[in-house]
């Protein structure tokens, strides 16, 4: 890239502007920053229930087997896969980790990408996005959001120690106050967060005025309100540094035998720093080649994310939980790894709750057991056309 000199720094607080040697600009900078007249305005948050209307997510009422399914069908967990095909996945050849993974092709959590091919340093690439928190604290929904960005890119390898985000802000008018009111409490969430996590904001974006006007008559024939105003949703971007990425890691299952541990914690409960220990933990042990396949546990919990390592291993897993219902608990930060047998887990013991759940199998079937009892036991093979159904992917079971 060229790179030219456009001018030096000086101590008079003049910002001199000039074109072939004729001055075309002169501006006072104290002027410049200072003059504008700053706008005062009303921000006002009062906690309220959720109300806006979920996406279908079945199975809810039925049995375990029937709600993880109906989860892994749900338009919130589905694969995207009819989606991001259509796009170019590849950076001038240099990615490492894609949207899909292992023999089964399942759902990656992070991409990777190799600037330099001679080079073993890798960038990480992961988001993180909690809607459903906004109405009940826009302050919650920022903090997770930005928890579920670095355990996307700590997942696959990055440090944690070098995670650099950005975030997208999308708000109705800011002129409402309560909408000002919950944009303040995402911003005070955004700053908690990186203070937390050490993770620097380094750029952004935002749209504050998401809302539609309809004519009196065009709403009563529709029979909608006359104000149309977007869900507060706050989207989180990661980049970390991946320092060797021949030690990056995918979320599909790989050796049967191998152990699967869930270690978790919960960022409003425990607070972010406990997680941020959390993260570091399991990047460490990544970085030591102990981890053979790690996936964070978001949308849909446990058993999701367990389904979902599976598919993209085409393995099965036998797992053991002591109570049902943590399978589906979406409130806790977390991630399951499958270690090499000779990991230790001592680096895991003091951040979070550490839970080895069982092994993974050469059998492909998915079985969960709670006591005496089976809550789980179902193939592979349906929970992948299952979790391909929703656009239009499915083969059949």
């Amino acid at each position: 890239m060229e790179a030219s000199v456009i001018g030096d720094f000086s101590s008079d607080g003049i910002l001199e502007l000039r074109y072939d040697g004729t001055e075309v600009g002169r501006l006072d900078v104290e002027f410049l920053f200072g003059g504008l007249p700053k706008r005062k305005r009303v921000a006002r948050w009062t906690e309220s229930k959720p109300n806006l209307m979920p996406v279908k997510d079945g199975g809810k009422s039925g049995t375990v087997e029937e709600t993880l399914l109906g989860k892994l069908g749900s338009l919130n967990t589905c694969s995207r896969e009819e989606v991001f095909r259509q796009y170019d996945q590849e950076v001038q050849g240099a990615t490492v980790i894609k949207a899909l993974v292992g023999k089964g092709e399942g759902p990656s959590d992070a991409a990777v990408i190799r600037p330099l091919a001679d080079g073993k340093t890798g960038v990480a690439i992961g988001c993180g996005l909690c809607p459903q928190e906004a109405d009940r604290d826009p302050y919650w929904m920022a903090v997770k959001a930005v928890d579920e960005a670095v355990r996307n890119v700590v997942s696959v390898g990055a440090d944690p120690a070098r995670v650099a985000i950005l975030d997208n802000f999308c708000w109705s008018s800011c002129e409402d106050e309560e909408q000002l009111g919950s944009l303040v409490r995402a911003c005070q969430g955004c700053y908690d967060a990186a203070i937390a996590y050490e993770t620097p904001f380094v750029s952004g974006k935002d749209s504050l005025n998401n809302q539609f006007s309809l004519s009196d008559d065009d709403a009563r024939q529709l029979g909608l309100p006359s104000l149309i105003s977007i869900p507060s949703t706050l989207l989180i971007s990661a980049m970390g540094i991946v320092r060797d990425v021949s030690k990056c890691v995918t979320s599909d299952f790989k050796r049967p035998g191998n152990r699967v541990v869930w270690v978790s914690a919960d960022v409003r409960k425990d607070g972010p720093e406990v997680c941020a220990a959390m993260h570091r933990a399991v990047a460490n042990l990544i970085g030591e080649s102990a981890v053979a396949a790690c996936h964070d546990v978001s949308d849909g919990g446990l058993a999701v994310c367990l389904a979902e390592m599976c598919i993209g291993g085409n393995a099965g897993a036998s797992v053991t939980v002591d109570n049902g219902q943590v399978l589906f608990d979406e409130s806790r930060s977390g991630y399951v790894l499958e270690l090499n047998n000779a990991a230790d887990l001592k680096a895991l013991s003091n951040c979070g709750s550490l839970v080895e759940l069982g092994t993974v199998e050469s059998d492909a079937r998915l079985r969960i057991v709670s006591g005496e009892e089976s809550m789980v036991d179902l193939s592979v093979k349906q929970l992948e056309s299952t979790w391909r159904a929703p656009l239009g992917l499915s083969e059949g079971a």
